[in-house]
């Protein structure tokens, strides 16, 4: 029996991983499937269930657990378990989790159980078939290290770096959405193509990251569709677990009030709590604040019946407003001490009134923990002029957005005017559309456009080098059309300690901001240029960039004066010897 085709795609998300496969069904029509993950549950059954938590715990005998079961773990020994890595992942030197075998593991190393693990649904589902590429979806405002980091996870997982495909989550989102329509009749059809291209913002609002992206979307003439990306917001840590965190703070006055008042419960003993047992107290309320949220929000969603399966927004009456305001949700604590369970409750009017500081910016704590501010930068930056107005149709995506009281807000951003349109199944909607897109990669073209009307996949982000005593220096420009190289043939000089004459290796210092000059910088790890023998400080140095058309960036290095030294350069991705990558890979061959 031949090898059988495979298109895969996987949305390694904040909070939960799905994948899904593409394939042609009987009929000729394109579909995707996303597939149940292998995991034990909470009681230590194996299941298999589409979403996957991403959530890893390694116990005391070296087994490691993906899934509810870990992040039950995560309630329970929360010292000992990793969660939210993608947030950190391109930072590896700052960010490491300790397991309870004694130990640590990097953001990049935590993403490679996860992929381990939809890499061995895919082959079950293949009956045993290796499956080495795939396409990984990422936030469309990554940097290149934290693509990198997540590249780096795969090949730690068992994928080759060179069939690994990375696109944006929400063009993936975007592409399933489209997908869907082309099987839709014009009156089902959620938005209209035929007369023209139309402009589309995507808000997509994970577990752990808000992206919104502006794309231009029209017809080809080969029945596919041509999506060129107009803007890219700024990159937003905002996701569902800061509205986790606002709801788990509301629960905690409950908490205290309720163990003040019916267990007398002192402000004395109350800090006499050892640590171990107020993070179990905390991880319980912020299990309960994301449990509220998702059943209030499907008991309004089943009520609503919500139009066109899911993917017309339904405008509420005053009366229907409060009725649902006042819909409740009640629990009992878990996984905390006896003398300190207690039953709470909270309303959908409770939560919203917790969470308004994301919602609204003149009650926004800081200026970009707030969905307005992804979007306005977005309208603001776009690569060509655009306002509000110009946006034809309000794509939503991401787990929160599954919450009735975003999607009202997104709906008065817009003055009303532009319904939001969502997919069907929106947690499965980016690795679908990922899926999709590694099936059909000749017929749908994805594109960037600048002002003067070129074509080209374009970098994110302005990156730069901080120079000792000097101006810093522009290594790549944001909307840079990729592939591109570029070679710095001065500027550069070989620093070191000031008792130093001689050096092994050195730093550079890198950024991104919006200017070189900007006062607010985001500092990625710093490249490190190892020499082969001592070299002289002072000594110039040439500095040559490579970007793919992927937007993986290579640096290489030479002294200027002899081209023979060799330098090995590190440009802040991690990187694994042999001995780490078997270490790691004999842990995923016990994985749960």
């Amino acid at each position: 029996m031949g090898k059988l085709e495979c298109y895969v795609g996987i949305d390694l998300g904040t909070t939960n991983t799905t994948v899904s496969i593409a394939y042609l069904s009987p009929t000729g029509q394109l579909q995707a499937e996303t597939l149940d993950i292998g995991q034990v549950d909470e009681y230590g059954n194996y299941i298999e269930e589409k979403l996957l938590p991403s959530v890893l715990y390694i116990d005391e005998n070296s087994i490691p657990y993906v899934g509810r079961y870990a992040k039950k773990m995560a309630r329970m020994e929360p010292q000992f378990t990793a969660s939210k890595a993608k947030r950190y992942i391109g930072e590896d030197k700052k960010y490491r989790w300790k397991m309870a075998n004694g130990q640590y593991f990097t953001p990049s190393e935590v993403s490679s159980f996860y992929l381990k693990a939809v890499k061995n649904a895919v082959e079950k589902r293949f009956l045993g078939q290796k499956i080495d590429g795939a396409v990984i979806t990422i936030p469309a405002n990554f940097n290149f290290q934290q693509q990198g980091a997540t590249r780096e996870a795969a090949v730690l997982a068992g994928f080759d770096r060179n069939k690994i495909i990375m696109i944006p989550e929400p063009t993936a989102a975007l592409i399933d959405f489209l997908n869907q329509e082309k099987g839709a009749s014009d009156q089902y059809s959620a938005f209209d193509l035929n007369s023209g291209p139309k402009n589309i913002l995507v808000f997509d609002l994970g577990g752990g990251t808000c992206d919104v992206t502006i794309h231009r979307v029209s017809r080809n003439h080969n029945g596919g569709f041509d999506i060129t990306e107009l803007s890219i917001s700024q990159y937003t840590e905002l996701g569902g677990t800061d509205f986790d965190e606002l709801i788990m703070r509301k629960l905690m006055d409950k908490w205290l009030h309720k163990m003040m008042t019916e267990k007398h419960l002192t402000k004395q003993q109350f800090q006499a709590l050892s640590q171990h047992v107020r993070l179990q107290i905390r991880e319980s309320l912020l299990a309960m604040a994301e449990e509220a949220k998702v059943q209030i929000a499907n008991k309004i969603n089943m009520t609503l019946q919500m139009n066109l399966n899911g993917k017309s927004y339904v405008e509420l009456s005053d009366e229907q407003k409060k009725e649902m305001d006042s819909y409740n949700f009640v629990q009992l604590m878990a996984n905390v001490p006896e003398d300190l369970r207690v039953s709470l409750h909270i309303t959908k009017a409770e939560i919203d009134e917790a969470i308004r500081p994301l919602l609204d910016a003149q009650y926004a704590y800081e200026e970009k923990k707030c969905i307005e501010y992804p979007i306005r930068n977005a309208i603001k930056e776009a690569r060509v002029p655009l306002t509000m107005d110009d946006i034809d149709y309000v794509f939503l995506v991401g787990g929160m957005t599954y919450y009735p009281t975003v999607q009202e807000r997104i709906y008065q951003l817009f003055g009303r005017r532009v319904v939001p349109l969502m997919p069907v199944n929106s947690m499965y909607a980016v690795s679908r559309g990922a899926a999709i897109y590694h099936y059909n990669r000749n017929r749908i073209r994805l594109s960037n456009i600048d002002e003067i009307g070129k074509t080209g996949i374009t970098m994110p982000q302005n990156i730069y080098i901080d120079v000792f005593e000097g101006e810093p220096v522009t290594l790549i420009k944001k909307y840079t059309e990729v592939p591109f190289q570029k070679t710095f043939a001065n500027g550069f000089y070989v620093t070191g300690g000031e008792h130093s004459d001689y050096v092994t290796e050195m730093e550079l210092e890198l950024f991104t901001a919006d200017d070189p000059k900007a006062m607010e910088r985001k500092f990625l790890q710093n490249a490190v240029l190892e020499f082969s023998k001592p070299v002289r400080v002072g000594a110039p140095l040439t500095i040559h960039l490579d970007v793919d058309q992927d937007r993986n960036v290579t640096v290489s290095a030479w002294l200027t004066e002899d081209e023979t030294q060799k330098i090995h350069v590190n440009f802040g991705i991690p990187e694994y010897d042999d001995d780490k990558k078997q270490q790691i890979r004999n842990l995923q061959d016990h994985l749960r």
